[in-house]
């Protein structure tokens, strides 16, 4: 990821407001159904922060300096020692290094090699980066946004460029946080008192206002691409449509946490940590000590530092599905294997079209016959109860019966009639999806937005059908 010029170029954007309706919904805990998480210490002493740099390594910041580690280690190794590099602020992980900030700047993490960024010699003197957010490729240029005690920048592959945002000053309480909007991957910026949109189209930073007044401290998106905010010791919640929604809870919220692959929320509040998931809020039943710091990983897993040590806690367990894959094309009778993570199951159930079908045991599976089942799409859920006090586990798949799903025959109609007026060769939109190559390259942001009915803009949203025929046209390899 090259970082090395020191170029800097100031962007200042026009700011459209929009407003949203707003709702409240009361949310009462499960007294008798506490949360018990899966737990892993992964430190035993005492650490400030710690932050995920992928799925096997944690790097975390203590008195000693910055130790990055493996999740199956209990020592790693120290990459900083602490006057060189402060406290740990946050990472960016990039495609070949890894962005880190700190009290003292920024720098490189390559393998274990740490070192000064030339980035921080295009920033102020004294100022300080304090939290970053990725961004969608640009021109094959990897990119992503940074927030500093004094400003916002979007870091495009070598160039820094300074985004302007009249009549704000707070930029040293300000949140920002990631979430796919209708225009593409948005990002979130809540400040004095204000919450901006911000997004890129064919080069240019567009920036509109959602009216909500609201003191914003802490966000997060969930999997649900819905954006949920901490703001004057309540909880909200703003979907893509712009319904704001105030949670009423037991407690006061000061952080939350989410994961991006599912509905699982982490509330910091009064009294400790609090888990909520389809409106049901259920108390978490671990220590935190005073200090305590959270951050969520992707996958909904949640990582505490403290005066204890590093912990990791999920509320599920993981489960997988073998012989079938999410838009899978059924032609004759299909075994779907059910792979439950171990544990001591209680229940596994199944449904398809929301009725329940029958479990195999020894070992756990499904029968899938296309003759009982009917052609055209179908959607399973597969549900797993453990006796533990954790979550249940599930999986939700499309499945479509009998249709051999082509991009000529299939795909291609629904390109030219939904998408062609803005993403054709010579439109507005900033993403060509002209091509069967461009289908190809963007099919998981396409599916996501689909299905949200984000896409498309200005228009219905695709019916059911066809979101399953661009499903299963994936899982059969994208055929021509």
């Amino acid at each position: 990821m090259p970082l090395l010029s020191r170029s800097l170029g100031l962007l200042l954007c026009l700011v459209v407001a929009t407003g949203c309706s707003e709702a409240e919904t009361v949310i009462t805990p499960e007294p008798q159904r506490p949360l018990q998480p899966l737990v892993r210490t992964v430190v035993a002493q005492p650490t400030d922060i710690a932050l995920a740099v992928d799925a096997g390594r944690v790097l975390v910041s203590s008195e000693e300096g910055l130790r990055l580690l493996r999740t199956s280690e209990d020592q790693g190794v120290i990459v900083a020692d602490a006057a060189n590099a402060g406290a740990l602020r946050d990472v960016y992980v990039g495609e070949h290094n890894v962005v880190v900030a700190s009290d003292n700047g920024l720098f490189i993490l390559h393998d274990i090699d740490f070192f000064s960024s030339p980035l921080q010699g295009s920033l102020e003197e004294g100022e300080r980066a304090r939290s970053f957010e990725p961004s969608p490729a640009q021109d094959g240029q990897e990119t992503f946004w940074m927030l500093t005690d004094r400003g916002l920048y979007r870091v495009e592959g070598s160039n820094l460029r300074t985004i302007g945002i009249p009549d704000v000053t707070g930029w040293d309480s300000a949140v920002m946080g990631r979430a796919p909007g209708i225009r593409g991957s948005v990002l979130w910026l809540a400040i004095d008192g204000r919450l901006f949109e911000l997004g890129v189209s064919r080069g240019n930073v567009f920036v509109g206002e959602v009216r909500v007044d609201l003191q914003v401290t802490s966000m997060a998106t969930d999997g649900l691409g819905d954006l949920w905010l901490v703001a004057d010791e309540s909880l909200y919640r703003l979907t893509s449509e712009r319904d704001l929604e105030r949670f009423v809870l037991p407690v006061t919220p000061s952080r939350v946490e989410a994961s991006e692959i599912g509905p699982d929320l982490w509330v910091e509040g009064e009294g400790g940590l609090w888990h909520l998931a389809d409106d049901l809020l259920r108390f978490v039943e671990i220590t935190l000590a005073e200090e305590s710091t959270l951050r969520a990983e992707g996958d909904g897993t949640i990582l505490v530092a403290g005066g204890t040590g590093l912990s990791r806690y999920r509320a599920r367990r993981s489960l997988e599905l073998g012989g079938i894959t999410d838009g899978s094309r059924i032609t004759g009778t299909t075994q779907v294997a059910i792979m439950p993570e171990a544990g001591d199951v209680a229940n596994v159930r199944a449904y398809l079209d929301g009725e329940s079908i029958r479990v195999l045991e020894e070992p756990l599976a499904l029968e899938l016959e296309p003759l009982r089942i009917g052609e055209g799409s179908h959607r399973l859920r597969v549900e797993v109860e453990y006796m533990d006090g954790t979550l249940p586990a599930f999986l939700e798949y499309t499945l479509v019966v009998g249709q051999n799903v082509t991009w000529s025959n299939d795909v291609l109609p629904i390109m030219e009639q939904h998408c062609a007026r803005c993403h054709g060769s010579e439109e507005s939109a900033s993403t060509r999806l002209d091509t069967r190559q461009t289908w190809i390259d963007n099919a998981d942001s396409i599916i996501y937005n689909v299905r949200e009915g984000r896409m498309p803009l200005d228009d219905q949203p695709l019916l059911a059908s066809e979101v399953d025929l661009v499903l299963a046209w994936k899982a059969s390899g994208f055929p021509e």
